[in-house]
């Protein structure tokens, strides 16, 4: 099975590697549709949709990088390849045309990169020649600002004024490559069966889902077998076999 800590890895300390990597995975083209599906307009300057997605992207594999910091690695890439550099480094701009992103443009990123992981491997890794996934469910804090906290609310632990926002999500894993291949956000008092829900567009008839956090196990199986789908689903409490449905047990 692959590791996500190798493409990680590759993303994180290997320029070079990385423009081979976005090209095969993630091409400018990919980004530039997402945009124009959105009537996303841009003025054709340094800070592009493709430039300031890379942007944020090395904000995010390095830890605790500024807006500063991010611009600046990226005037250096680019002197790198022996390209003009002509941007400024004060992070204004490439802070202003990261607000502009529209969401469906990441939410596209991470589709694209996800698809293009699972064709490369094919069915190298599967299990009985079946497709697996693996869901998860997690949260988040935010930064506490009004907009956030009115659509994602906090903790009940956490008093009015002392708290941080918190958004719930659930994720759709790639078993064969540890890539994520669909995400579904909401409010901190979501149910995560509802969020999950929204990602069952994914499934494929065949497909086998492995999951961690649900216990409403009647009411999902009753949808999954209308797709023909398996589901092995984990106990809270100790069990001597997994539980499995689907067309065959083990």
């Amino acid at each position: 099975m692959a590791r996500i800590a190798y493409f990680r890895r590759i993303l994180k300390d290997d320029f070079f590697k990385r423009i081979k990597f976005f090209a095969e995975f993630l091409s400018a083209r990919d980004i530039l549709d997402a945009a124009a599906v959105e009537n996303y307009h841009w003025r054709d300057r340094i800070w592009t949709p493709i430039q300031t997605l890379w942007a944020f992207l090395v904000q995010v594999l390095e830890p605790d990088c500024s807006c500063r910091e991010a611009v600046a690695h990226i005037l250096a890439e680019q002197a790198a390849c022996g390209q003009q550099v002509t941007a400024s480094p004060d992070p204004s701009a490439y802070c202003q045309g990261r607000q502009r992103l529209p969401l469906s443009l990441f939410k596209s990123a991470l589709r694209q990169v996800g698809q293009r992981l699972q064709a490369k491997i094919g069915s190298a890794y599967s299990w009985c020649g079946r497709r697996v996934w693996i869901v998860d469910g997690s949260t988040c804090s935010m930064p506490d600002t009004p907009s956030l906290q009115q659509s994602f609310g906090q903790p009940d632990g956490q008093k009015p004024g002392c708290g941080f926002p918190v958004a719930r999500i659930v994720a759709m894993f790639c078993w064969a490559t540890g890539a994520v291949l669909d995400v579904a956000i909401g409010a901190y008092r979501s149910s995560e069966l509802n969020l999950w829900h929204q990602l069952w567009g994914q499934l494929h008839t065949g497909d086998m889902c492995w999951e961690t956090v649900f216990s409403a196990l009647i009411a999902i199986w009753q949808n999954y077998s209308k797709r023909a789908v398996m589901a092995s689903f984990a106990c809270m409490e100790p069990v001597h076999e997994p539980w499995i449905f689907g067309e065959a047990s083990v």
